[in-house]
């Protein structure tokens, strides 16, 4: 088994994939937008397909509710639409009890629609503190600041114990069910100024104020079973690495906050963790540049050295040729290892 999660954007899969997947054993594969346009018979078929090759193989998806929805009512299947963290964070500074419920029960329907389908690792919650302070703020991009532009409406707010107890509802919810939730972005990407998609951020926020904001949902939530790390340079930690490339960042998430499950990067192919790795040449139908040759297999090296479990690559549709690279970089799970993330993300039967 090899610590990568593999992007899926595609109903199906060609026969050479997966015998490349089933030579190399990928932890699991995420499931992004496409597939669900078609709706769910054609997730299920191509779940079905990973799992004839994969068969202990997790299946995940980011399912946060709202504009992160893989599930869309508009692609015409019949799917709800879900509420984002932001609307029960205005229920939850008027009643926190009432807003715990709801968040619980969404989070169960949620739960309930995904093991339908196949899918049991979903994700979310989104734990970042968003701070009004620098809403509206320009960024180091030039464009709106990051935390109003995408993480707004993700998350539960700027306060660290009604962000702990919306999250823990909602990561009860779904564990219910029989999903894994995946706390993100640890240890905290609420003070970024750049979309990371594009361009890294740096923090310059003190540590000692980080303890006592940004990082403290993650300390409250450290029993969670999974959580996703965040791509941002932390000045006051270690200003010449990304946080998922950081060993200071993974020592701190470990020791300071405590978190002794699976720490899961976020996607590798982002440009703020390997800026100098990609082309432009279709990013303005992507989003992010192709890979170039042997980066996502250095990255990926370089994450797990660091203390990443498992690297997500959000995408093997454009060139395939770049995920059978990664995979053959990544050195395979020692057996004890890969039975430790797969307990550890296993749900029990209720």
């Amino acid at each position: 088994m090899k610590p990568v999660i593999i992007g899926c954007r595609t109903e199906k899969f060609s026969q050479d994939q997966l015998a490349v997947f089933r030579e190399h054993q990928p932890f699991g594969m995420i499931i992004f937008a496409e597939p669900f346009k078609l709706g769910p018979m054609a997730v299920q078929q191509v779940i079905a397909q990973f799992k004839s090759v994969c068969p202990q193989g997790f299946v995940f998806i980011d399912a946060e509710g709202g504009k992160v929805n893989r599930l869309k009512p508009e692609f015409g299947h019949g799917w709800r639409d879900v509420p984002d963290a932001r609307s029960f964070a205005d229920l939850a500074r008027e009643n926190l009890k009432a807003a715990q419920d709801e968040i619980r029960l969404n989070a169960q329907m949620i739960g309930r629609d995904l093991v339908s389908l196949g899918i049991n690792v979903n994700c979310a919650p989104v734990v970042d503190l968003v701070h009004e302070d620098v809403l509206g703020v320009e960024g180091d991009d030039g464009q709106p600041h990051a935390t109003s532009a995408s993480l707004f409406r993700r998350s539960f707010g700027d306060d660290p114990q009604i962000v702990t107890e919306c999250a823990r509802a909602f990561i009860e919810g779904l564990e219910s069910v029989g999903v894994c939730a995946v706390v993100k972005h640890v240890p905290g990407y609420g003070r970024v100024s750049a979309d990371p998609h594009y361009a890294a951020s740096g923090i310059e926020t003190l540590i000692e104020e980080l303890q006592k904001s940004d990082f403290l949902p993650f300390k409250n939530l450290n029993d969670a079973r999974a959580m996703m790390t965040g791509h941002a340079i932390y000045k006051q930690i270690d200003p010449d690495r990304v946080s998922t490339l950081s060993p200071k960042i993974f020592e701190l998430i470990r020791k300071d906050i405590g978190f002794e499950g699976v720490l899961i990067s976020d996607t590798i192919e982002m440009n703020s963790i390997c800026p100098q790795g990609f082309s432009k040449t279709d990013r303005d139908q992507f989003g992010m540049g192709l890979p170039l040759p042997g980066t996502l297999g250095f990255i990926a090296n370089e994450a797990l050295n660091a203390g990443c479990d498992l690297v997500m690559h959000s995408d093997c549709s454009r060139n395939f040729l770049r995920t059978e690279e990664l995979l053959e970089a990544v050195p395979a799970l020692k057996s004890k290892r890969a039975a430790w993330l797969t307990e550890s993300m296993t749900i029990p039967a209720a």
